[in-house]
């Protein structure tokens, strides 16, 4: 790869990384405003369905968001090894696990608050 082309996946990574990101918390948003308005008129059977769907959608796009960082991560990584790009001065894969434990994070927090909003009483 050349030098430009190196540069170039980076960035791109960086910015699939971000839309995945922005998309994980479109769907929790989602997630909570269903919880919130409809939660308690739904059967067991409903809900199951909404968290599966749920939980299968942010760990698709958690995992992407992570996996997309990383790549951009080693190939800046890389592109700091070249002649004319200045140092590479990230914090490296540590910035891929604080972005995985938001989106564990994140989705633990969303399912217990649709579990509080099914259960009130038990708080």
């Amino acid at each position: 790869m050349t030098e430009y082309e190196i540069v170039n996946v980076a960035g791109t990574a960086f910015g699939n990384g971000l839309n995945s990101f922005a998309v994980f918390f479109s769907i929790v948003t989602a997630y909570l405003i269903v919880a919130y308005t409809a939660a308690k008129g739904l059967t067991r059977l409903q809900i199951f369905i909404v968290n599966l769907c749920y939980l299968l959608a942010t760990s698709f796009f958690g995992l992407f968001t992570v996996s997309t960082f990383l790549r951009g991560i080693q190939m800046a990584r890389v592109a700091s090894e070249t002649q004319s790009v200045g140092a590479y001065h990230g914090i490296g894969e540590a910035a891929c696990v604080y972005v995985a434990i938001i989106v564990i994070v994140v989705i633990l927090a969303s399912l217990y608050f649709m579990w509080s909003v099914r259960h009130p009483n038990t708080e």
